[in-house]
């Protein structure tokens, strides 16, 4: 069964099941891939404000590759955690918050009253993340500087 979707890059309802790209973007994104990545293979270790000026694509689309982990085995590129800011090689969180995240879960149930949406079971998912990420930001602090 499909779904309808709007496109992250463009904005343009489609009906794709699983893709979060339109088809013309997707097109867009392959396309771009080849290009950075042939750029990349003879200018390693460029960033991605050298890439967008020196190919002369868009800023979202490198991004968006870079997020994908298309470009990761030719950029070296790692992304970060969204609690703990370590390098991690996929995903949004390293393992060590993922499992504490899991725990924390486990302990306190899924967060109430969520809007019903057609994925809520991601929206449910990011509200758990960011509920973990304000809990564990909030227990470091009281570690580093203590109570208030």
């Amino acid at each position: 069964m499909s779904e309808f979707k709007s496109c992250i890059l463009c904005k343009k309802i489609f009906n794709g099941y699983g893709l979060s790209t339109c088809p013309e973007c997707t097109r867009k994104m392959d396309e771009a891939f080849v290009i950075i990545r042939d750029y990349l293979e003879d200018h390693k270790g460029a960033n991605v404000k050298d890439i967008v000026e020196t190919t002369g694509l868009s800023g979202k689309i490198v991004s968006q590759l870079l997020k994908d982990e298309r470009l990761l085995p030719y950029t070296g590129h790692t992304q970060r955690c969204k609690v703990c800011n370590e390098p991690i090689t996929k995903g949004k969180m390293c393992v060590a918050c993922e499992r504490k995240m899991n725990t924390y879960i486990q302990k306190n149930g899924k967060p109430e009253n969520l809007k019903k949406t057609p994925n809520s079971s991601v929206f449910e998912k990011d509200k758990q993340e960011k509920a973990y990420a304000k809990e564990h930001r909030k227990s470091r602090e009281i570690r580093l500087f203590g109570e208030k």
